[in-house]
């Protein structure tokens, strides 16, 4: 025969099934306890009964727990000083620093200086927050399941996981949204069947507001007129419009390098004014510019980006590999004294195409009729590079 104990577990294992809904759980019990009150009776029966029930209610009290309590709730922290942080809570940074806050799936929220949101939910992979003003940088992690839905002022954005920059002043009603990877869905006055703004495209929309209201009637009714109905204030009229729906910013030139396009870079320079572009541009930029200018048969061009590298970037990556850039280019052109000069530079400042140079500086002084100058160069690249690409030759003029 089963003891108490082993019928009221038996009963429990053959009548309760783990459900999330409070409903289920009534019905288990109600089935628990039809069980328990439908044994064979014996002296013991009501004590059993007792044991049985308790256990079970104990048991539906847990499932019912378990149901209310959220499972894995996204956490976030604030701050530098990483303090726990709570849904409903406005968080604003400080006029000279951003204010960063982190989420338990590895996503962060930078908010800008001045700016301030507020976490309105967090859920299992879920959360919504609310920008109130100002700039906040976003990196939502990516992963099945997960929902961001951002809000400023009277627009959302749907995030699944991805990188923006989202920025809302509600004094001028503007809304900005700059993509730096992936894409989001925006919602808003005039586009509420949504936007979707991807990879580096930028939105940007503003709200304006036109009140037109009910005038006072223009003149009296004479008194033997019958009095006219009340009229209701007129409700006051919105009219909103977006502006630059998405704009797609202008491919870089070192984006029309890669693509081939290299009129195109040397038409932006002339535009923008080669004294300019010279001045002005960062390194890859005049980088790009000498290697479009090489392209299209402008070396003059070429050579003044070249040299702007050189001397405004100096003792970079990119000033050293000017050096040897000047060097082919000279080289080709026939001004091997120039070109020997130029690889001597790059040689001293250790560029990872050091055998290529050595090789070229040592055939260049060759070429210009200067044998000993030659056969040094050859004997040094052989010590130097025993088995690189100029070694053949390098054997060919050592003594």
């Amino acid at each position: 025969m089963l003891t108490d104990s082993e019928l009221a577990g038996r009963a429990l294992r053959e009548h309760v099934t783990v459900e999330t809904s409070a409903t289920a759980h009534a019905i288990e019990r109600a089935r628990l306890v039809t069980a328990a009150t439908t044994r064979p009776s014996d002296p013991w029966r009501p004590v059993a009964v007792t044991a049985f029930l308790a256990a079970a209610l104990a048991l539906v009290v847990v499932l019912w727990q378990r149901w209310q309590t959220p499972q894995d709730a996204m956490a976030f922290t604030v701050g530098p000083d990483v303090r726990a942080g709570e849904v409903g809570l406005y968080y604003a940074a400080t006029a000279d620093a951003a204010l960063p806050l982190r989420f338990s799936d590895g996503s962060t929220v930078a908010v800008q200086p001045s700016g301030g949101v507020r976490v309105q939910r967090t859920g299992n992979r879920q959360v919504a927050l609310f920008v109130e003003t100002g700039r906040a940088r976003f990196d939502v992690v990516h992963r099945d399941g997960t929902k961001w839905e951002v809000a400023a002022g009277p627009y959302s954005v749907s995030v699944t996981g991805t990188a923006f920059d989202l920025m809302w002043n509600p004094e001028t009603r503007s809304f900005e949204l700059a993509m730096r990877s992936g894409s989001v869905t925006v919602r808003g006055p005039g586009i509420e069947s949504g936007v979707v703004v991807k990879d580096t495209e930028r939105f940007a929309s503003r709200v304006t507001v036109d009140v037109d209201r009910a005038k006072p009637p223009a003149a009296v009714p004479p008194a033997s007129a019958a009095p006219e109905p009340p009229r209701s204030p007129q409700p006051e009229r919105v009219k909103t419009s977006v502006e630059t729906p998405v704009e797609k910013p202008a491919p870089s030139w070192t984006e029309l390098l890669a693509k081939g396009d290299y009129a195109s870079i040397v038409r932006a320079a002339e535009e923008r004014g080669i004294d300019q572009a010279i001045a002005d541009a960062s390194a890859d930029e005049l980088r790009a510019l000498a290697d479009a200018a090489r392209f299209s048969g402008r070396p003059a061009l070429a050579q003044r980006a070249l040299l702007a590298v050189r001397s405004r970037f100096a003792g970079t990556k990119a000033a050293t590999g000017a050096a040897f850039v000047i060097g082919r280019m000279a080289d080709t052109s026939g001004d091997l004294r120039s070109a020997v000069t130029w690889y001597d530079r790059y040689l001293a400042e250790g560029g990872p195409l050091a055998a290529e140079a050595a090789g070229r500086k040592m055939v260049a002084l060759r070429r210009a009729g200067d044998a000993a100058a030659s056969r040094a160069a050859a004997v040094e690249y052989l010590q130097r590079f025993p088995t690189g690409p100029y070694a053949r030759q390098a054997r060919e003029l050592a003594p």
